[in-house]
């Protein structure tokens, strides 16, 4: 989680900061292992469910923005894309709030599943270090997400306003959805994941008759 959000608090490329904060989410899930059990799966399950949605829709829209051959992959590049294209923008500060952990999306959810049953595993100091490291990413986070609302410093730019393809936005429609429903309804989803949990378990030991048992006699 540490070395994770350092590591994206020092870049400017908006890629490679969201690979380095990928780390840190990966902290984060296995936080939830610390309760072990069937909560500690099921917590890691609901965290990736919730992390694939926000991380799909992020990405597609960075790479709508800067394109398939990066011509503007720096932060400073999305200064006003929200003025530019207001869908964009505005899907793109929504999943920055959900990596946040802002409530009323999965990435909430996800984090607080994650940190509680940590705390139910009695690991209270792993809470603390990931509810630190979640406001350490808040700020990398934020910092996008203000350039993106900043109104542009040249408002003749010749930067061109991306468009948005069938296929992709239904892509966008999907993980906005499932960003959304896992952070209003996520009971429904907790609960697939810890029926899932019950099929990881090894079966009941069966204990074996001694050897020097003898089986009982039936009547003819």
């Amino acid at each position: 989680m540490t070395v994770g959000n350092l590591a994206a608090l020092r870049q400017t490329n908006v890629k490679r900061m969201l690979a380095y904060s990928s780390i840190a989410h990966a902290g984060y899930l296995l936080a939830g292992f610390a309760g072990l059990g069937n909560s500690g799966i099921a917590a890691a399950s609901f965290y990736i469910a919730a992390y694939a949605a926000m991380n799909v829709g992020i990405f597609a829209v960075i790479t709508l923005v800067t394109g398939y051959d990066e011509k503007l992959p720096l932060i400073e590049d999305f200064r006003g894309l929200i003025y530019r294209s207001p869908l964009l923008g505005s899907l793109l500060i929504f999943f920055l709030a959900s990596l946040v952990g802002i409530p009323f999306t999965g990435g909430f959810f996800g984090k607080f599943y994650s940190f509680s049953t940590a705390v139910g595993g009695n690991a209270i100091w792993l809470a603390i270090i990931g509810l630190l490291n979640s406001g350490l990413a808040a700020a990398y986070y934020l910092r996008l997400a203000l350039v993106t609302a900043q109104r542009p410093e040249n408002e003749n730019s010749t930067v061109t306003t991306p468009q948005v393809g069938v296929a992709v936005g239904a892509a966008l429609l999907l993980a906005v959805a499932a960003t959304l429903v896992l952070g209003i309804v996520p009971n429904d989803v907790l609960r697939a994941a810890e029926k899932g949990a019950l099929t990881l378990q090894a079966p009941p030991a069966v204990m074996n008759a001694p050897m020097n048992a003898t089986a009982p006699l039936t009547q003819p």
